[in-house]
């Protein structure tokens, strides 16, 4: 489902209102969870102010009540997390951090770079980590050193040694 094309269920006015039936209410946070995800992925979204991404179409269509309920339905899937105590900022997951890992870690054994200079050695080997938190990035470099994939190089600069056989 394209966020940037119109599902033909965007136009239903009944998409808009939480439905009260367990079945119907799961189709439609599933819907929902699914479009938010997307839309996210194609926009590089992982770091949003709440109100500025409700405020965004489609999502201004829908109430308060009805956008917190997918918002907390998808932080119970792990899919969002709430960045900051105020619960003002979203952190959305439309890849978790071990697939990101994966994919970064591809990118430097392709690229044969075999060592990461810090946050910036990450960004050059994948730009869509350039909107990601750093705590993300170290995250993602602990998940690397976890799985032997690398080792700290200088640990307080954040460079890397890959541990690959070209």
């Amino acid at each position: 489902m394209s966020s940037q094309s119109p599902d033909p269920w965007e136009n239903q006015p009944y998409m808009y209102s939480k439905p009260s039936g367990p079945r119907n209410l799961k189709i439609w946070r599933e819907k929902w969870g699914n479009y938010i995800l997307n839309h996210a992925e194609e926009s590089n979204l992982l770091l949003v102010n709440l109100l500025d991404f409700k405020n965004k179409r489609p999502f201004d269509r829908l109430n308060m009540e009805s956008f917190m309920d997918l918002i907390e339905h998808l932080n119970t899937m792990g899919r969002v997390s709430w960045w900051d105590k105020k619960k003002e900022n979203l952190r959305i997951h439309f890849i978790s951090l071990d697939k990101w890992a994966e994919i970064i870690f591809d990118a430097a054994v392709e690229n044969h770079k075999n060592v990461i200079y810090g946050f910036e050695g990450v960004y050059d080997l994948e730009p869509r980590t350039r909107n990601m938190p750093t705590q993300d990035i170290e995250r993602i470099m602990e998940i690397w050193v976890k799985n032997k994939r690398a080792r700290w190089v200088e640990p307080k600069n954040k460079i890397l040694k890959i541990s690959v056989d070209y």
